[in-house]
């Protein structure tokens, strides 16, 4: 079904012939190598997920016979209060230059925002935040952006060197020595479910962390490769963090386990950290909005930036408001980690 806004522009679904475009037109403005990395994960993000399946994964606004607008719907399954909810992450939003100005921005974001029971969208631009804003999408005052100086260049990247030693000197935890911490390829499907059945219930509001889920985020990306630290007790699995390496920039992306095993938590980010900077970065960013993971992140030498990313929430479920604002995000939900494209 197609709708119309009072400027004439329609908003329809997506169809199988408009992949050109829409990667045509979130291209514009962008380097040179965009286009071609966009590409390589396209298929993969918008109809390898696992939760895709009779969805349409985008708006298309057009106007004048050109497609002028578009607006990214990967879908996820997600904890909301406790119980299991379809929802889906808000990305790749834009509307071209030509016609800013006339409404399409609001329209195509008030169409989003009927999406789905729950809407998310984490990284939003300048320009979209205050239309979320109008629509009622709830921003997470609690969101951080975190840096670990390694080995920064110049006198000012000395002084964050600096930073980060003096704050792991002041902070430092005792590391867990009940658990066996390895470098490793992603942990079998049973193991991480098995895991995430045990640890849910301290994720009242967060996505579906299970085997499914956590395959085609990290080990199935098509461009970006991602490094795993496992930890075992008895042989068992008991905790995961999934980093990123890069030689300006390394992630640490996403973290599995229990939250209230701040040892076992501090003991996966040393390592973390210590593989990262052993092969070589200038620093590693962090953004999370757990309390319990902000508190580890400054133990082991983490600062926090003045600019945090934005996370925002609509939800469209008669759930009690409290339920929609203590969410789990690290860097790896939604696209976040994606944006080095």
């Amino acid at each position: 079904m197609t709708r119309m806004t009072p400027e004439a522009m329609e908003l329809r679904d997506y169809r199988p012939t408009d992949r050109a475009s829409v990667l045509a037109l979130l291209a514009r403005g962008r380097p040179a190598s965009y286009a071609t990395e966009k590409a390589a994960v396209f298929d993969w993000q918008f109809f390898g997920n696992p939760e895709s399946v009779g969805r349409s994964p985008f708006v298309i606004g057009t106007f004048a016979g050109g497609m002028v607008a578009v607006n990214g719907l990967v879908p996820v399954s997600i904890r909301f209060g406790g119980e299991r909810v379809a929802a889906c992450w808000s990305l790749d939003t834009f509307v071209s230059a030509e016609v800013r100005g006339r409404g399409f921005g609001k329209a195509l974001l008030a169409n989003v925002t009927r999406s789905a029971p729950v809407v998310l969208g984490f990284g939003i631009s300048d320009l979209s935040d205050p239309i979320l804003e109008r629509c009622g999408w709830g921003l997470d005052p609690a969101m951080a952006t975190l840096f670990y100086h390694s080995n920064e260049v110049g006198l000012k990247g000395i002084a964050k060197n600096l930073l980060t030693r003096s704050s792991r000197t002041l902070r430092a935890r005792k590391p867990s020595a009940l658990a066996e911490l390895r470098l490793e390829p992603a942990p079998p499907a049973d193991e991480l479910d098995a895991l995430w059945a045990r640890v849910a219930a301290q994720f009242p509001n967060a996505v579906e962390r299970d085997a499914r889920y956590l395959h085609w985020r990290y080990r199935d990306a098509p461009v970006l490769r991602y490094r795993w630290v496992s930890a075992r007790r008895d042989g068992v699995l008991c905790g995961a963090l999934v980093t990123r390496h890069d030689g300006v920039e390394s992630v640490l992306v996403d973290y599995l386990g229990p939250l209230d095993d701040p040892a076992l938590l501090a003991s996966l980010l040393e390592v973390g950290c210590a593989d990262l900077v052993a092969a070589g970065t200038r620093r590693i960013r962090c953004e999370t909005n757990s309390a319990e993971v902000l508190e580890e992140l400054t133990a082991v030498g983490f600062v926090r930036h003045r600019n945090p990313a934005r996370f925002r929430v609509r939800a469209n479920l008669p759930l009690p408001t409290a339920t929609s604002r203590a969410w789990f995000v690290m860097t790896g939900d939604s696209d976040n980690d994606l944006m080095v494209l």
